[in-house]
């Protein structure tokens, strides 16, 4: 939609935009102090989980040592947004949909949001709750 709001009209954007990729890199936790705990209720809401969705899983942190200079984070990790401009995008880009719907119908297709795909590398060990929510 912001090519839009830069007067380019709406017929031009759904024919040849082909796909719209969004990305942030996000701190990874220091494999030297890299420290497992298990999640409070609070924090689960804070991401949008449930008990039963993390599957017993723990969460981490890094708790600060020389290899990372005492920030417990090392190294970055690309958190990605994919989004394929199928024919019902196009639709909805024709007839100036709000960004909203179009990113309803988006993820009705498929599409996995950027909070989504950081919530994975949580649960993979990757990073923080703190770093996803400070960059989604």
């Amino acid at each position: 939609m912001r090519f839009v709001d830069m007067n380019v009209a709406p017929y031009m954007v759904a024919s040849t935009l082909e796909a719209v990729l969004g990305q942030r890199l996000l701190r990874t936790c220091c494999k030297e102090c890299k420290t497992s705990y298990e999640p409070d209720d609070e924090t689960l809401d804070r991401i949008n989980l449930t008990r039963d969705q993390i599957g017993g899983r723990p969460f981490y942190f890094g708790k600060g040592c020389k290899t990372c200079n005492g920030t417990g984070y090392k190294g970055r990790k690309a958190i990605f947004e994919y989004l394929r401009v199928t024919n019902p995008i196009r639709e909805l880009i024709n007839d100036r949909a709000p960004t909203l719907i179009i990113r309803e119908k988006a993820r009705e297709l498929g599409m996995r949001t950027m909070r989504e795909d950081g919530v994975r590398s949580i649960l993979d060990g990757y990073t923080t709750v703190d770093e996803v929510l400070r960059y989604t």
